[in-house]
């Protein structure tokens, strides 16, 4: 394992809005993320590993996905509160390499989240140092990431380096302070979360004079999205289309210039690349996903056939909704999208060449368009040049079909069986093969 240089800051948001975000192809600004990406590296394709916030972390922090973390053949039948045996993650990684291991949860009432992160307990050594939770009435998420900044500081002063996570969440929203943050005119509650962020991130920054030598390793990212992605950003309803999964990832290592890496990987590879190895190309992302109101029943053995799962490579992407497209009835549905021609998946092919579903996953697609982003920007259109609204729909009068049949897309059929034979391996895997009813 290669040994990180520099004292590490990992930033951890909780369901952030991506697609708010103009460094991954939203409108709003948000000054410091950008300034982080200017010296270092803006990950575009980082996919969530597991469905919960829990289980996400325990991913990063182990390199495994969310059937390996118990070690047992019968995932299915494991409770989700069980503790998680103990395991290499990426704090003891660190504390053998010389490091002292930091753990900020964000400002809930005391021990609340160290509680609700029972079953990860394995995961931590008991070097970790786990800092109290700051009084609700006081927190902010500012204090939080600058207690990182105090702890990076005094390990210096001993001669040690410092690896310090921070779970933000739940600080209070100072709402008419951000009125007017970076010239947006008007900001919804969620820019309002992505706006403190930001400020939080730039007082860090400023903290070390930032991109300066002495400038810890930032990392900045989210456990997932907020259901707020390309698609629902097009009224498509929830559904799994760079919605929970996107991940903002932006990583500062004061590099000479800004880098983008756009190849899709796991987050789970997060645990490696915290300490200096570079992502590895994987072939097929596996992911998986939620409705808002099934997520109390997920981890519910008999329940568990509820969560939508995905399989997709750089181009393609399978999904398999074990409980059908409303997310609530009990026939399931695929869909299959190619990303190059089709990147807010709005034809799905298995439909198109299986004929079996009707508007799979897509429940308001066709709602009248409502113009909730352009309260910031009204001078714009409702899908903003950012978006790449020139690419929203094939050309008026082009039958698409044809066009995919011209492209080389002959071999649809085969590609749908290749990808639901890998979703399914992925059941067995998990001991939910009952569920897999295709």
């Amino acid at each position: 394992m290669d040994v990180p240089n520099n004292d590490v800051i990992y930033i951890a948001t909780d369901r952030l809005w991506v697609g708010r975000l103009k460094l991954f192809g939203g409108f709003n600004k948000f000054p410091n993320i950008e300034r982080m990406a200017q010296h270092g590296t803006t990950y575009r394709n980082a996919t969530s590993a597991a469905g919960s916030t829990v289980m996400c972390h325990s991913c990063e922090w182990t390199g495994k996905q969310s059937w390996e973390l118990h070690c047992s053949d019968d995932y299915k039948n494991i409770k989700y509160n069980s503790p998680m045996p103990n395991q290499e993650t990426v704090f003891s990684d660190m504390i053998k390499n010389g490091y002292e291991c930091h753990i900020i949860m964000h400002d809930r009432p005391p021990d609340k989240y160290y509680s609700g992160y029972a079953n990860c307990y394995g995961l931590w050594p008991d070097e970790v140092i786990k800092h109290p939770i700051l009084d609700e009435k006081d927190a902010t998420r500012e204090k939080q990431i600058m207690m990182a900044a105090t702890i990076v500081d005094e390990a210096r002063k001993n001669g040690k380096k410092a690896f310090v996570w921070i779970k933000c969440n739940g600080a209070n929203q100072r709402r008419i302070h951000y009125l007017d943050y970076a010239g947006q005119k008007r900001v919804t509650r969620e820019d309002l979360y992505n706006c403190e962020i930001d400020e939080s991130i730039g007082s860090l920054l400023d903290h070390y004079n930032y991109p300066s030598k002495e400038a810890p390793d930032i990392w900045f990212a989210s456990d997932h999205g907020a259901f707020c992605g390309e698609g629902a950003r097009f009224h498509y309803g929830y559904h799994l289309d760079q919605e929970i999964i996107h991940v903002p990832l932006v990583c500062s290592t004061r590099n000479e210039g800004q880098e983008n890496y756009t190849d899709v990987f796991s987050m789970k590879q997060l645990r490696f690349m915290l300490q200096g190895k570079p992502v590895v190309k994987e072939e097929l992302v596996y992911a998986e996903t939620l409705f808002p109101g099934q997520v109390r029943l997920r981890y519910d053995p008999h329940k568990y056939s509820m969560a939508k799962i995905m399989v997709r490579n750089q181009r393609y992407k399978y999904i398999y909704n074990s409980w059908g497209p409303d997310g609530w009835s009990e026939e399931p549905v695929e869909e299959f999208y190619d990303l190059v021609y089709d990147p807010h998946e709005k034809n799905n092919l298995a439909d198109t060449f299986l004929g079996k579903y009707v508007d799979v996953a897509r429940p308001n697609r066709n709602l009248p368009r409502q113009k909730t982003f352009s309260r910031i920007h009204p001078e714009k259109e409702w899908a903003s040049e950012a978006s790449s609204s020139e690419n929203l729909e094939w050309p008026q009068g082009v039958d698409w079909c044809k066009s995919l049949a011209r492209s080389g897309w002959v071999h649809i059929y085969t590609l749908i069986e290749e990808f639901r034979a890998e979703a399914k391996k992925i059941w067995v895997k998990t001991g939910r093969e009952e569920a897999f009813t295709l």
